[in-house]
């Protein structure tokens, strides 16, 4: 018995943050170029007309790097999250084609995070650990399936075979 789990970003949410952060990126470069004054951040840093402008910089460049994720998100290749009777093939890297297999029996511990909404599976290993994402599977049910698929499959390499 195998199943199957698409892995990958959301392509509405690699779209949005593209429009968002271009949106910030065209604003920021506006604000480098235009800029006549300086800046004051929470009435503890002041910069001069040049120092705000460096300012609206460095932050059209991070801009431009969630616009890049953005794209790359969209660019990533089809990938497969795949769980079998023994144990399960997870895709890692952010754009490689690389996936690693993981018996159930080597996995020592099994941990779940929540950070702002996004939960992430801990696999640890003897030889390091793996992620599974959330925001990567199609929704928090298949998320949850998946969990449940792997708790009962390290209980079933845990049990002596009679």
């Amino acid at each position: 018995m195998e199943r199957e789990y698409r892995y990958r970003f959301s392509v509405l949410w690699a779209l949005a943050s593209i429009v968002l952060f271009g949106g910030a990126f065209a604003f920021f470069v506006h604000l480098a170029l235009e800029n006549d004054r300086g800046l004051v951040l929470n009435r503890v840093i002041e910069l001069g007309v040049e120092g705000a402008s460096t300012f609206y910089a460095v932050l059209a460049a991070a801009s431009a790097g969630f616009v890049l994720a953005g794209l790359a998100g969209l660019a990533m290749p089809e990938r497969t999250l795949v769980l079998s009777t023994a144990g399960l093939r997870v895709p890692t890297g952010f754009l490689g084609r690389t996936v690693r297999y993981v018996a159930f029996a080597d996995i020592r511990k099994l941990d779940e995070i929540d950070v702002s909404g996004t939960r992430f599976l801990t696999l640890h290993l003897g030889d390091g650990k793996v992620a599974i994402n959330n925001r990567m599977l199609k929704n928090n049910a298949t998320f949850d399936e998946v969990r449940a698929l792997v708790v009962q499959g390290m209980k079933d390499a845990q049990s002596p075979v009679e």
